[in-house]
């Protein structure tokens, strides 16, 4: 079953999409400051904030293009464990790389914020608010949307993908760290270009959050300073960095982007395509 839009370019739609989300952002603003005056619970207005941002603004693009298939081409989407797995091992060897480029910020200063509660209690919210709401409504808007229309528009998955990370990064106003949470926009972008489901890099992003808040809480809990991070030898390091360069050069000449993504680079972007287990989201 394929399902097409073709009154609408690329571009209009990208338009639209980036007209909703700031209009979600002036909402969620409006919302933290009526919030703030009411409770001092971080994490509560953290994870209204996400919602509206990320979670509304995507529902919005869905409902003005997708309509009936939108949750069904998102949600019940049939994944491999084996790109399950590949998403695990893919945090692991890229881990070190990543910490390696990161340095001290004040958006990691404001995270720390959120670390107030060290019962174990607290932990679980702070991995529902810190990392699962993250993972879904993220990996919802970057790559199940953002990715895809830069994708269609350009008609270069590659550019589609490089376009979407940059935005990926800017959108944390953390630019000391821009390199760094470039390069995990990338991984998770790369993901979801070879998977062709979400829910492969949604796993990628919700056990590297779900580590960071675990790491903050233990550090909370036993009294010391909080960080969002881990320190790695510098060998470690150095082997993370070449192993990633290798896998992306590999990624390039010897494998091919999902086919979910062939119809967004011939046709005028499609929604949702299903073809034997292939089901593209968004």
């Amino acid at each position: 079953m394929k399902l097409y839009n073709k009154e609408e370019k690329a571009w209009r739609k990208f338009a639209v999409f980036v007209a909703i989300f700031f209009a979600c952002m002036l909402v969620a603003t409006a919302a933290g400051m009526v919030m703030m005056r009411f409770s001092d619970n971080m994490l509560l207005m953290q994870a209204v904030t996400s919602i509206i941002m990320f979670g509304l603004a995507a529902f919005e693009y869905g409902c003005l293009y997708e309509r009936k298939n939108f949750f069904k081409g998102l949600f019940f989407t049939k994944v491999k464990w084996q790109w399950l797995a590949a998403a695990l091992c893919v945090w692991i060897v890229g881990l070190p790389f990543i910490e390696a480029v990161s340095v001290d910020s004040d958006y990691g200063k404001m995270i720390e914020m959120l670390v107030s509660d060290t019962s174990i209690g607290g932990l679980v919210a702070l991995i529902i608010v810190m990392a699962l709401l993250p993972a879904v409504l993220e990996e919802w808007f970057f790559r199940g949307v953002l990715q895809r229309l830069f994708i269609s528009w350009t008609k270069r998955v590659w550019v589609g993908l490089i376009l979407a990370s940059t935005v990926f990064s800017l959108i944390h106003f953390d630019l000391p760290n821009f390199f760094a949470r470039f390069v995990l926009g990338m991984m998770l972008g790369m993901l979801y270009l070879y998977s062709g489901n979400i829910w492969t890099n949604i796993t990628y992003h919700f056990i590297n959050n779900a580590a960071a808040a675990i790491s903050m809480w233990y550090c909370a809990r036993q009294g010391g300073g909080c960080s969002d991070g881990f320190d790695f030898p510098v060998i470690v390091s150095v082997v993370s960095v070449l192993a990633v360069v290798a896998c992306v050069f590999y990624c390039i000449r010897k494998l091919k982007p999902n086919t979910a993504f062939d119809e967004l680079l011939t046709a005028n972007e499609p929604m949702v395509e299903t073809e034997g287990e292939t089901m593209t989201e968004l």
